[in-house]
């Protein structure tokens, strides 16, 4: 009976010691914005980044859970929202044809609770530049 006991015990104290997921964010709060293709010739007309490939992830999440990443995509007018829970982000962006091979400096962002945070991915703003080689 005692080990019946012990073995309730460590299993109701083992099931406490799990993580548990984050929240899912309910929408009122995360990042949005408008993404822009390089500077042509004509001064002050940009063209929008159609598909282009975001990602948030947050920085210094209680669970040092640094895998879990938010993913999203610029739609046919260059726009994003992704819904996100209040905190600090890093947004991180991928073209596989205009920044192959390219390193950017990084975007941070502050969520505040109930406000979409605006961001601008202006490609001239990126600071776009090669790879180094090896």
């Amino acid at each position: 009976m005692k080990r019946l006991s012990f073995v309730a015990v460590a299993v109701v104290l083992l099931a406490g010691c799990g993580k548990r997921p984050p929240a899912t964010p309910d929408g009122s709060s995360g990042v949005r914005g408008v993404c822009l293709l390089p500077a042509g010739d004509t001064p002050g007309e940009r063209e929008r980044w159609v598909g282009l490939q975001i990602t948030a992830r947050e920085v210094n999440n209680p669970d040092a859970d640094h895998e879990r990443v938010t993913r999203a995509a610029s739609d046919e007018r260059g726009e994003f929202r992704i819904p996100l829970n209040p905190g600090e982000y890093i947004i991180g962006v991928h073209d596989p044809e205009l920044l192959r091979n390219k390193m950017l400096s990084p975007l941070t962002v502050r969520v505040e609770p109930g406000r979409f945070a605006e961001v601008v991915i202006d490609y001239d703003k990126l600071n776009v530049r090669d790879l180094p080689r090896r």
